[in-house]
């Protein structure tokens, strides 16, 4: 992943998100190992690390040492799958989080929870646009869904709407 972000060179400002277990985070060698991987990455490189909720943090004082730390070295943390499993309010308070990723479990509209989903989704961009966190939402796959999340300053759309996965080479042929 690494090798194929440094490859894209003179395309501005690439990012390189990865997944990681929140129990990953309270490794003891966990912040060397990542500062240098992060070595091998040309600097225009936006690395972003998303915690998922596979597994269970031990240590919320550790967590958060080490996303602080992650964070002074220019590693964006974000929090995937936000709204289901542990993620509570509480965790934006206590972590310095750079991006909140609205499970794809949301955008279940247009339907009959509509309503509902809707109002989740705009009360978690208003929370993250006031906390200076940006918003990415998952599983977008119907014009309705993106008008609607455009409309209400989500950050960043990501789903088959925007985009089918591809291929590295695909991708390269695509730019």
């Amino acid at each position: 992943v690494f090798r194929l972000a440094n490859e894209l060179v003179g395309y501005g400002e690439v990012g390189l998100s990865i997944n990681q277990a929140v129990d990953t985070f309270i490794n003891p060698s966990y912040v060397d190992t990542i500062l240098k991987l992060k070595q091998n990455v040309r600097s225009d490189v936006v690395f972003t690390i998303e915690i998922t909720e596979r597994g269970e943090c031990k240590s919320f004082r550790t967590l958060s040492k080490t996303i602080k730390t992650l964070s002074e070295h220019g590693i964006r943390v974000a929090l995937d799958d936000f709204g289901t499993a542990n993620s509570s309010l509480a965790v934006l308070n206590e972590l310095e989080i750079a991006e909140l990723k609205i499970d794809r479990s949301f955008m279940a509209f247009p339907s009959e929870s509509a309503k509902t989903s809707k109002a989740i989704i705009s009360s978690i961009v208003m929370i993250a646009k006031k906390l200076g966190i940006n918003v990415v939402a998952e599983g977008v796959e119907t014009k309705p869904q993106f008008d609607y999340l455009y409309e209400i300053g989500c950050d960043v759309l990501q789903g088959f709407y925007i985009a089918v996965p591809i291929t590295y080479e695909s991708f390269k042929e695509y730019l």
